[in-house]
């Protein structure tokens, strides 16, 4: 017997499939842990195994059930660790789920990163705060001497210094609001959306004064912040099938656990407002076009 819901078994008749994932994604952005937006979206996945639909984009060599059971996973898991552990494990093509899912979205920003705001520039030595898996550390180890990737998490740690880019790089295990490390000890600093992960004004404020004390004088903070038109893209992207809606949704398990914690991350301007109020001047680095927001933030000289 399947295990589709007879009332969700079957889509609005005169709809495109582009009109549906767009309701599909539109659901997960309100809801993602409502079961009803689960059953739809497993719904429409399925009623596309076998075509030809089922078989483009990102996700078109991994089978659904394997898909499903993963997302499946990431929703029930009780803490980010557990779900970034999940994410460390390899799919049946050989792919990190992580590259797959964040990680993909991850590297259209670095790769438009790498080549606007950070093109033609080097610094001495490096600081990438919340490194993760190392894929931020691999762009940037283009651009410093000398480079050291740090995270909390042991787990993401231990993957990132398996990464061959990444074998002759420090990647410490520690708190960026407890940095440890020396005043002035980096004459770059960079993060690629980790305010996200850093709640509540206490903690941020702490970000801000350990950005400021490690910075040499004169030296940069590169922070990225999403653009609402790259959103759209992605969108765009999870809408090539239901496999990549699905996988939108396995997105949407991780980062509303991450807004779900006590407090709130903070946005563009309170950032902004955090870090000139500390001292800092910045300029804004990318234009209208890009998909992210960078932000410079540079500590006044001597």
């Amino acid at each position: 017997m399947s295990d589709i819901p007879a009332a969700l078994s079957h889509e609005p008749k005169g709809q495109s499939l582009s009109a549906i994932y767009t309701k599909l994604n539109n659901d997960i952005e309100r809801a993602p842990f409502d079961k009803a937006v689960w059953d739809r979206v497993l719904t429409q996945a399925k009623s596309e195994e076998g075509t030809p639909q089922a078989a483009v984009g990102l996700f078109g060599n991994i089978p659904l059930n394997e898909l499903s059971s993963m997302a499946g996973r990431l929703r029930d898991a009780e803490s980010l660790e557990k779900q970034f552990g999940l994410l460390s494990e390899s799919t049946s093509t050989g792919e990190l789920w992580y590259d797959l899912t964040l990680g993909h979205s991850n590297e259209s920003v670095l790769a438009w990163a790498s080549k606007y705001p950070l093109r033609n520039r080097l610094w001495n030595k490096g600081l990438d705060l919340g490194s993760g898996y190392g894929n931020s550390s691999r762009v940037i180890k283009a651009h410093v001497r000398e480079l050291v990737g740090l995270d909390t998490s042991i787990l993401l740690q231990t993957v990132a210094r398996k990464r061959p880019e990444l074998t002759d790089t420090s990647m410490p295990v520690g708190d960026a609001t407890a940095l440890p490390f020396a005043d002035a000890s980096f004459d770059l600093v960079t993060s690629n959306g980790l305010t996200r992960y850093i709640l509540g004004q206490k903690h941020n404020q702490a970000l801000v004064d350990e950005i400021f004390r490690v910075l040499t004088p004169g030296g940069s903070y590169l922070e990225a912040f999403p653009m609402p038109v790259f959103i759209e893209k992605m969108n765009q992207r999870d809408g090539e099938n239901g496999k990549s809606v699905l996988a939108n949704l396995m997105e949407s398990f991780i980062t509303k656990q991450a807004d779900s914690a006590d407090g709130k991350p903070t946005s563009y301007t309170e950032q902004v407002s955090m870090f000139t109020k500390k001292g800092f001047s910045f300029q804004r680095l990318s234009g209208k076009d890009g998909p992210v927001v960078v932000i410079e933030f540079r500590k006044p000289g001597i």
